[in-house]
């Protein structure tokens, strides 16, 4: 059947050459490179074994020591992902792909079954090189405010794009809103918007309702909540009757 046939050969040149640039970036990114450090400074999601692992176990850590987490979820992260600052960042930190890559990311025709075609340019979910590409790229908008990420005593986490701003039981709630704002407006600056309203800052049990959490809240706004047990990319953090109720159900 033509169709079938048309199907059948589109699918494996396009996932052959998906293929080929993640393993591109998979192989440049366990190497030492220009901008690696932005990669794995805060990002468990690139070049980093066990990410997801990784990032959870240090959110309970933080919680664990009285810290607090600020949970940060971003509306359509990938297509909301200027490709012009993605392809900066490429540029910059992988000089030997980024001609592959732009063209890659370059405008493509996306069409199949029951979907309007339509044209489409940057970074793509179920993309193979799209998170490596994402996750660098957030990290370097991001590196111009560590140093002042540092005088907050604030951590920037991330594993793509999940992140969050931790920070310890003595660092000041004014010192984690800030964090937060810089992170939005790094963010925006290359069209990555937070969605506040599924953002959560998570809390030791005793810091819950606590004056000081209450004023967190306000100052970032946009209907952010407080929990003291939540899910981290699949993993449950929090108490430990929480997370025992959570992997037993």
């Amino acid at each position: 059947i033509p169709v079938l046939q048309t199907t059948f050969a589109f699918t494996a040149i396009t996932v052959a050459l998906e293929l080929a640039i993640g393993l591109a970036f998979a192989l440049i990114l366990v190497k030492p490179f220009r901008g690696r450090g932005l990669v794995r400074a805060g990002q468990f999601g690139a070049g980093a074994p066990a990410g997801t692992e990784a990032m959870a176990a240090y959110v309970q850590g933080v919680v664990n020591a009285g810290g607090i987490v600020v949970l940060l979820d971003r509306s359509n992260a990938y297509g909301s992902l200027h490709p012009d600052a993605a392809h900066a960042w490429v540029r910059g930190a992988l000089p030997e792909i980024a001609s592959l890559v732009e063209v890659f990311m370059g405008d493509a025709l996306v069409c199949g079954p029951g979907i309007r075609p339509f044209l489409w340019r940057g970074a793509f979910q179920g993309c193979a090189g799209s998170p490596a590409e994402y996750g660098g790229t957030n990290e370097g908008l991001f590196e111009r405010d560590r140093g002042e990420l540092a005088e907050l005593q604030v951590t920037s986490v991330s594993y793509l794009d999940d992140g969050g701003m931790a920070a310890g039981r003595d660092v000041p709630i004014n010192n984690l809103a800030r964090a937060v704002q810089l992170v939005r407006a790094s963010g925006e600056r290359a069209g990555l918007r937070l969605n506040l309203a599924k953002c959560k800052v998570l809390v030791p049990v005793d810091r819950l309702d606590s004056p000081e959490v209450n004023d967190l809240l306000r100052r970032i706004g946009g209907g952010i909540t407080a929990c003291t047990g939540t899910t981290v990319l699949g993993v449950p953090v929090g108490p430990q009757e929480y997370v025992r109720a959570a992997t037993t159900a």
